[in-house]
């Protein structure tokens, strides 16, 4: 998720460095603005499982998501096909994408 996103989504105040208040981040110092946020996810899946992972980069800070649990699923990937991977209770889409070749590796 790129800065834009999240400006366009209302979070405004912590990329102003007038009305950013990112105090409680820090005992003591200069205040502290957010200039970029980076998103990057990854998830692989092959004959043992899935495994997904994702991080976000703000401020020089690097945050992990904890390692989702495994719901095992016999799906053959012999065709283009969307994947969605949702958080239970929200309902929130956290990881999506598409295969569009499964026949490639790379």
């Amino acid at each position: 998720m790129k800065s834009v996103v999240l400006k366009k989504m209302g979070i405004k105040a912590a990329f102003d460095n007038k009305k950013a208040d990112l105090s409680k981040m820090l005992e003591d110092g200069p205040s502290l603005v957010v200039e970029h946020v980076f998103y990057k996810a990854v998830i692989e899946v092959n004959e043992e499982g899935t495994e997904a992972a994702g991080s976000t980069t703000c401020a020089k800070k690097i945050y992990k998501c904890a390692r989702p649990r495994v719901r095992l699923v016999d799906f053959v990937a012999d065709h283009p096909f969307a994947f969605f991977m949702v958080e239970e209770e929200s309902g929130a889409v956290v990881f999506m994408g598409n295969v569009l070749d499964p026949t490639r590796s790379e």
